[in-house]
């Protein structure tokens, strides 16, 4: 009888063992799925921060190109502006008035006034010479006038 009991004992020290074993084994597991998602909440964790940063580093070289496409075009506009005005004061063909004001218009007026005597004493030595309207070569002497005093206002 003790042999049966002896053997009843060992055997149920067993069986606790073998559950021991088992419970040890669900709670390793439990604990390494516990692990596992603690790992993959982690690894999310870091996706979310690295596409943050991606984001914000697409964002500063938006934003630098940008600027950089700003700049240059200022830079172009600024060199337009400055030739533009280096053109318009060495641009000869634009009447003096444009720079000098009311000064010019009066020195215009003289410089008319004075174009307009030249031609009247052109047409009066011609007309001294029997020359006009025509002259011995048979050009128009009003055409002659009117373009040696466009040359000079003192050609007469």
């Amino acid at each position: 009888m003790k042999l049966g009991l002896e053997k009843i004992r060992q055997r149920k020290q067993e069986l606790l063992d073998g559950v021991k074993g088992k419970i040890d084994k669900v709670k390793d597991a439990r604990q390494k799925e516990k692990n596992d998602k603690e790992r993959v909440k982690a690894i999310r964790e870091e996706e979310r921060r690295i596409a943050k940063a991606i984001r914000k580093e697409r964002r500063r070289l938006a934003v630098k190109k940008f600027l950089s496409k700003l700049y240059k075009l200022a830079f172009l506009g600024a060199v337009f502006v400055v030739l533009m005005i280096f053109i318009r004061v060495n641009d000869d063909s634009q009447p003096s008035s444009v720079y000098k004001g009311s000064e010019a218009n009066k020195q215009s007026d003289r410089t008319s006034q004075k174009y307009g005597v030249c031609v009247d004493k052109g047409i009066e030595y011609y007309k001294a010479i029997g020359s006009y309207p025509y002259l011995s070569t048979g050009e128009d002497a009003h055409n002659k006038v009117l373009n040696m005093c466009s040359n000079s206002s003192m050609a007469f």
